[in-house]
């Protein structure tokens, strides 16, 4: 929310000349704006508090996020490397760099960079969910279900986990149970066109067309432009 933005921008006003200070006040707002997809602007202060810092690993593993948000493949992985670098039990850092090797395909080193994170955090949710998806992508739908099931347990109340034990579900022929996930994750998140296109995945697996129809045609209409929201399997 931009009430953290604002909260970072007064921080920075009243933060005098103390170097040290104003990177982590800097690199708290560039974290802030891109949570709130401000990208341009968090690049902005990252590469500030990199300026008043250059061992800010927080700063260079939060630039690393903003350059893949802006598809900057190549300035993403060193800003990472750099993070990494200068604090190896950085966990952000391994997963900003875990989310560009799956944007690259490559789901083993994504992988490998996650198990790292669960080291460091071994209550890391969202790295639990991340991980699920990358076992998912190589086809390994039982560890997938397991580290989502984990995630779940860590925080039931994100929608994106149960979307993708959902579809881990549908590939292992699980449906009444994908069906439980999916409608859990609409439940929590109405809007979220891929829980209604795995949903229809799944009714179309128990022969239930109409409910299957009317799946398929709200995940279109909430994102038409988005393809596999016309498959599901997500």
């Amino acid at each position: 929310m931009m009430w953290a933005v604002a909260a970072c921008t007064r921080a920075i006003r009243s933060g005098g000349h103390n170097a040290h200070r104003l990177a982590v006040l800097y690199g708290n707002r560039c974290a802030a704006y891109i949570n709130n997809a401000k990208i341009d602007e968090a690049l902005s202060d990252c590469n500030q508090a990199i300026q008043f810092d250059p061992k800010n690993a927080v700063a260079y593993a939060n630039r690393c996020a903003a350059h893949i948000n802006k598809g900057e493949t190549d300035e993403a992985l060193s800003d990472c490397n750099q993070a990494i670098q200068l604090d190896p039990k950085n966990a952000m850092a391994f997963h900003n760099r875990a989310a560009w090797y799956f944007a690259k395909g490559d789901y083993d080193r994504a992988i490998g960079d996650l198990d790292q994170v669960l080291q460091i955090d071994p209550k890391n949710a969202m790295a639990f969910n991340s991980r699920g998806l990358g076992y998912a992508a190589r086809s390994d739908y039982s560890r997938a279900i397991g580290d989502l099931d984990q995630a779940i347990q860590l925080d039931p109340k994100n929608a994106t986990s149960y979307i993708g034990r959902c579809a881990a579900r549908i590939k292992k022929l699980e449906i009444g149970q994908a069906l439980n996930d999916c409608n859990q994750a609409i439940q929590l998140d109405p809007n979220n066109a891929m829980a209604y296109a795995n949903r229809c995945a799944a009714h179309i697996n128990k022969g239930e067309t109409d409910q299957a129809l009317s799946d398929c045609n709200k995940a279109i209409l909430l994102d038409p432009k988005n393809a596999p929201t016309r498959f599901g399997y997500q």
